[in-house]
């Protein structure tokens, strides 16, 4: 995996806990991804629940990038163009996880998130990313194109 730092800050600051994090754009990143999520939601009080569900959350994110905004994990042997870059930040009453990446991106504006009676109905396979993501956490936003690359915020309340 990439580098990893972590930082403590007093408790009078805003901030409690920052977790920064850089890996390659390749699938077997996820599992440390993962396991790190699930450490720091311990450490910030979540349930075992609402842990699950961040963690999901991050890994479908991390996912899609690698598959959809990178063009899967073959196109990753460029380390410097194909990363992802993730801060947890863990305040009194939330977590924040920024997930940060270089790829083509998407209009998330326009996506709607399939629904999952729909999923059902369909029989699809695949397809329910966004519907993870945006139902597992509390709050979301996307921003394309920024100066630092395509930004992902995810918001899970204590």
């Amino acid at each position: 995996m990439g580098g990893m730092s972590m930082t403590s800050l007093p408790t009078t600051e805003t901030i409690l806990k920052h977790l920064k994090l850089e890996i390659s754009g390749r699938y077997c990143e996820l599992r440390g991804v993962r396991q790190i999520i699930s450490d720091a939601c311990q450490w910030a009080g979540l349930t075992e629940s609402q842990c699950s569900q961040l963690e999901m959350a991050v890994d479908e994110a991390c996912t899609n990038i690698i598959e959809h905004s990178y063009g899967g994990e073959a196109a990753a042997d460029d380390m410097h163009e194909h990363t992802i870059r993730l801060h947890m930040k863990h305040y009194r009453d939330r977590i924040v996880v920024e997930i940060y990446d270089h790829g083509s991106g998407f209009d998330y504006a326009s996506r709607t998130p399939l629904q999952l009676d729909q999923w059902l109905a369909e029989k699809q396979e695949r397809g329910l990313g966004l519907y993870v993501i945006t139902h597992f956490v509390d709050d979301v936003s996307y921003e394309r194109g920024t100066r630092v690359g395509n930004y992902l915020r995810l918001t899970k309340r204590l």
